[in-house]
């Protein structure tokens, strides 16, 4: 994280092109260099343009590689994430942990998760030491606004960010709390707000994005959602969609 942090202070640019010259290039052969080369070049040349672009990290929990359609899931229907993607830089190289808090916690520290000190979800093996340095407050001090919305569960405050409003623990689906700092007093609020995790968080960030798009700082926001962490509630207008489908059940 030396490293990173040196880059982010002195350049910003060097560090987007870092973060996606690594992510494109883990476990690289040879007969995909060439491809992933010109993907550098391509994200090198939109840089240049705008040397402090703005970001948007969404994290959906313990989703597959093989849960979207744009990846030729037979079944499974995502119309609006396959949009999403096709309107942003996509990595297709890299890796996580299988479950919710360890992977975020590797995202946040840009550590293994091991390292970061998360391994678990449940019995204080969730809770992301303040001692690492995270992702937003590395682009804090490039002049980044940071703001994030949903699903934390690394216990604590989020680190590094001017604004969050935040599931309490886990979170329901249902009529969720949720957990906000106050920025006149500094204090820390917990609302429980009627309707679905998903809808509530989802229109949070739209809310904080009008009002943060005319700023001349460039902003970095993560939106993390609950969704489709076990115990499954889907929408109510989203929970009959599959009753005439039959799943293949896996070796059978």
């Amino acid at each position: 994280m030396s490293l990173l942090k040196s880059l982010v202070r002195s350049n910003p640019r060097s560090f987007i092109l870092l973060l996606i010259f690594s992510f494109v290039t883990v476990g690289c052969d040879a007969p995909k260099q060439s491809q992933q080369k010109e993907a550098v070049a391509v994200a090198e040349e939109k840089i240049q343009k705008d040397p402090r672009p703005n970001i948007i990290l969404v994290m959906t929990d313990d989703q597959g590689y093989g849960d979207f359609s744009m990846y030729n899931n037979p079944i499974v229907e995502t119309p609006e994430i396959a949009k999403l993607a096709s309107q942003s830089q996509r990595f297709t190289n890299f890796h996580v942990d299988p479950t919710c808090s360890p992977t975020r916690a590797a995202i946040m520290s840009g550590k293994y998760s091991l390292r970061a000190g998360v391994w678990h979800t449940v019995m204080g093996r969730h809770m992301l030491s303040d001692k690492h340095e995270t992702l937003p407050e590395l682009l804090k001090d490039s002049g980044y606004n940071t703001a994030m919305f949903g699903k934390w569960h690394l216990h604590g405050k989020p680190q590094g960010f001017d604004y969050w409003n935040i599931l309490q623990d886990q979170g329901n689906y249902y009529n969720p709390n949720f957990i906000s700092i106050n920025k006149q007093t500094q204090k820390v609020d917990t609302t429980r707000i009627e309707g679905y995790a998903t809808d509530i968080i989802t229109k949070d960030a739209l809310q904080y994005l009008d009002k943060i798009k005319d700023k001349e700082e460039p902003f970095m926001m993560m939106v993390q959602h609950k969704a489709p962490h076990r115990n499954w509630m889907p929408a109510l207008r989203h929970a009959n969609k599959y009753d005439d489908v039959v799943f293949p059940v896996p070796g059978g």
